[in-house]
């Protein structure tokens, strides 16, 4: 496509000569680097698609007017993983960033709780509840305090599933709490911000030595979600 460059007037001069087409070209060991991996490209197109006219196709679908499309071939390539069902359930406009970056870390298990920091040999008891082993399933639904949490939430927000994991919480609220209204909303910031408050009533014990207390908790759970939902809402009258 970019014919009156330097480089590829190079290759069309010293490789592709005459009707030589690079897609029929095989490379030998003294040909350029460059072209030993475009003609790799190639081949893995032609592999993937199941043909040469295929894979000119699929290279033509990545031309968008006189240029190509890097990101689409970028695309093509790159490795995918399985898609995961919970991201649009963290990632919205009215979840506050640090609570839906605290709740995306859960969900990947990736918060730094005792059990995951076993090698520092540090004392691993839960600082809330003091006496179980500390982990993400213990800390934000097994502990008393978290527990306790959830159960004024719960009844707060009328959710009558009792929920144990992360995972099984985003599950939940994916299934229930879809849609745009008031309480679908208020409910998928309930639970990040839950999240985010027991994380950080935990921290702020082993760091600050404050013993949080469960009412000081839902109160900032509750504020918070209210001020959301009136933002959200600000000519209408909010109620829970």
């Amino acid at each position: 496509m970019k014919k009156d460059t330097l480089w590829v007037r190079w290759v069309h001069h010293i490789y592709l000569r005459g009707d030589a087409s690079p897609w029929l070209w095989n490379c030998v060991r003294d040909d350029s680097p460059l072209l030993k991996r475009l003609i790799a490209i190639r081949d893995r197109v032609c592999h993937c698609e199941g043909s040469i006219d295929a894979a000119k196709r699929k290279f033509a679908s990545w031309v968008v007017g006189d240029h190509m499309n890097i990101a689409l071939g970028y695309d093509y390539f790159r490795s995918k993983g399985s898609k995961l069902p919970w991201p649009t359930v963290i990632w919205n406009a009215y979840v506050t960033p640090k609570h839906a970056f605290t709740l995306w870390l859960a969900a990947r298990k990736r918060l730094p709780t005792k059990d995951r920091l076993s090698f520092l040999h540090l004392e691993d008891s839960c600082v809330l509840c003091v006496g179980n082993r500390e982990s993400a399933e213990h800390l934000f639904f097994r502990c008393t305090f978290s527990s306790t949490v959830w159960t004024c939430i719960r009844h707060w927000l009328d959710i009558t599933r009792a929920m144990s994991t992360i995972s099984s919480a985003l599950k939940w609220i994916r299934k229930e709490a879809r849609g745009s209204s008031c309480r679908a909303r208020a409910k998928r910031v309930a639970l990040a911000c839950s999240v985010y408050h027991i994380w950080n009533a935990r921290n702020r014990k082993i760091f600050d030595g404050h013993a949080q207390v469960v009412e000081e908790t839902v109160f900032r759970i509750k504020l918070h979600v209210f001020r959301v939902l009136f933002s959200l809402y600000p000519q209408n009258s909010v109620e829970l």
